[in-house]
């Protein structure tokens, strides 16, 4: 079973505020995937970069609407849901 996060051990995570939610204190931020900066990410690009991440321990992505009108959101939503699936078994 692929747990949603995994966590590495040179990883520092500190819990986020009252949530009790452990989070990295090194994030992603997501604004480059956007493609107003010189260079257009596919989807396979993106996940592997997302994978690259996940696997240094990085729990924390930073995102926002206006990078790539919607388009590094929508990217980051893929990711997500394929993590949830494979969480879920595959479902």
């Amino acid at each position: 079973m692929v747990r949603v996060l995994e966590y590495c051990d040179l990883m520092i995570y500190r819990m986020r505020g009252a949530t009790g939610m452990k989070v990295s204190v090194v994030g992603m931020g997501t604004w480059h995937l956007g493609g107003e900066w010189g260079k257009s990410f596919t989807v396979e690009e993106a996940h592997a970069l997302f994978d690259a991440a996940r696997g240094s321990g990085i729990t924390d992505v930073d995102t926002a609407e206006c990078c790539g009108d919607h388009l590094s959101e929508r990217l980051a939503g893929e990711v997500i849901r394929r993590y949830r699936a494979e969480a879920a078994g595959g479902r």
